[in-house]
């Protein structure tokens, strides 16, 4: 029986190219919780860029942000953190400079603009719609050492990424778009988030269906009980999961849940 729904954000809920998900979206979530089923998050996108915005349109029981690296509960309180390495984050800061790649990284208040501040805001601009946690750090490029950051997000260009990859093996790239990725640990993901909520909640892993579309989703997908790939979704993550629904254009999360009979 399931007991825990989990969606990824991007390409999943919301249409790649839009900034909200469709009122039968927002329907389907709110009918998960009439029935019993709890709702999460499992995202990229840090917490500062889901609260005021995603929690407006359901009040989600918890939110797994930065791919895994910090996990939130309904009021945004801690569940769980795992910080990048000091030590990963000021190399990775002499070498984007070096290689003229856009980056910028994710911290509890905001993102941190360290190079390539105006690919960094066109790329915010297209995928979030919010400049109002986009912070300058060009000249200092200190916020670090104030506290680490959960992770990175990054404009590569395609002749340098395999050069990143070598020098950072330990590090996953994900690519969420052409020549954007996401920086993390690869010792965690999505569904190591999820397996802290299914700790908090005392759930299975077969008590859990997720949602998802691109390559930071599939460790989750495979994790849970039930793995949904979108329509839309890369092949890889399509052969590797349990159900292929709708694109999220079609509003593929209602029909998967309908399919298994959840609303």
């Amino acid at each position: 029986m399931i007991k825990l729904a989990v969606f990824d954000v991007d390409g999943t809920l919301i249409p790649e190219g839009k900034r909200e998900p469709s009122k039968r979206i927002i329907e389907t979530l709110h009918a998960l919780q009439k029935n019993g089923i709890k709702i999460a998050i499992a995202s990229g996108r840090p917490p500062f860029f889901i609260h005021g915005d995603l929690n407006t349109y359901a009040k989600f029981d918890y939110y797994v942000c930065v791919n895994g690296a910090y996990v939130a509960d309904s009021e945004f309180h801690e569940v769980y953190r795992n910080p990048m390495d000091l030590k990963d984050v000021e190399s990775l800061i002499k070498d984007f400079m070096a290689y003229d790649d856009a980056l910028m990284f994710q911290f509890d208040d905001a993102a941190y603009g360290y190079h390539g501040n105006k690919r960094i805001t066109s790329m915010i601009s297209k995928w979030i719609g919010r400049l109002d946690v986009l912070v300058d750090e060009r000249n200092t490029k200190s916020r670090h050492l104030k506290s680490l950051p959960f992770g990175g997000v990054c404009q590569i260009n395609p002749n340098h990424i395999e050069e990143y990859r070598k020098k950072y093996p330990h590090l996953a790239f994900d690519s969420f778009s052409e020549e954007h990725y996401d920086i993390h640990a690869k010792d965690y993901s999505k569904a190591d988030g999820v397996k802290k909520i299914c700790e908090e909640l005392g759930l299975s892993a077969d008590e859990v269906i997720a949602f998802g579309d691109n390559y930071n989703d599939l460790q989750m997908l495979e994790f849970v009980g039930t793995g949904v790939a979108m329509g839309n979704a890369k092949p890889e993550v399509k052969t590797n999961s349990d159900y292929v629904t709708e694109t999220s254009e079609d509003d593929g999360v209602y029909h998967a849940c309908k399919h298994f009979d959840l609303i």
